[in-house]
């Protein structure tokens, strides 16, 4: 294959006009929201693998020694990667640190042509919910998917418009995500970073607003209520 093909490859040049087309739409949804990052949190022992070959779903590592962050994975759909749009899922993020205190925790930046370049269902709350768990895959899909993260009436007035409505909101990405998307590595501390090794430290930086909340905690109903007391 010579060069000129590669590049074809990886901008989908050789995909049919109606993908690029699918594609390019979603790039614009994307930039006219300004999102930058997409970003998923995992434990500081999985990096070596991921920096490697990128995050893989679940159900292609059912065989190997990977510490996975969500146990269970009670939306059932082991084929995809589970991330969030310009945040973390901080709610999640602040009980998985609770429920595993000896894991060092890090989280990945990874590049939003993610949501475009690769396969993705987007979807405005809680994949593993009731209300989202039996869905097909064909309604979390396209750009009119990726828009309906944006709306709800309980969306804070303030909130930049690169946010989901719901901080619990997902981006799943099926199968493989490559390491050419990694964007950054944040830690949350020195201390963290030094977990790393010497081999793995100029990856990453200290970044601790990842391991907050998200702007509008204290304006939400219902879902932040139980949160309120504590410090992350």
């Amino acid at each position: 294959m010579t060069n000129m093909m590669i590049r074809q490859a990886e901008l989908g040049l050789n995909e049919p006009g109606w993908v690029r087309g699918a594609a390019s739409h979603m790039a614009q949804a994307v930039r006219a929201r300004g999102i930058r990052h997409v970003l998923h949190f995992t434990p500081l022992d999985n990096l070596p693998g991921i920096l490697g070959r990128g995050l893989i779903a679940r159900s292609q590592l059912q065989d190997e020694a990977v510490l996975f962050p969500d146990q269970y994975r009670l939306d059932g759909r082991l084929d995809w990667i589970s991330t969030s749009l310009s945040f973390p899922n901080y709610g999640l993020f602040f009980r998985k640190r609770c429920d595993l205190p000896s894991v060092q925790w890090a989280v990945l930046l990874l590049d939003p042509s993610i949501l475009w370049r690769l396969d993705c269902l987007f979807v405005p709350g809680n994949a593993a919910s009731s209300h989202y768990r039996h869905q097909e895959d064909s309604h979390f899909e396209g750009v009119d998917a990726f828009e309906r993260l944006f709306e709800g009436e309980c969306r804070w007035q303030n909130l930049d418009d690169s946010q989901p409505t719901d901080p619990q909101a997902e981006v799943l990405v099926r199968d493989h995500s490559p390491a050419q998307y990694i964007q950054a590595v944040a830690g949350r501390d020195d201390f963290d970073l030094e977990a790393l090794g010497p081999s793995l430290r100029p990856h990453a930086a200290v970044m601790p607003h990842w391991f907050q909340k998200r702007e509008d905690h204290y304006h939400r109903v219902g879902y932040v209520s139980s949160l309120e007391n504590i410090q992350l």
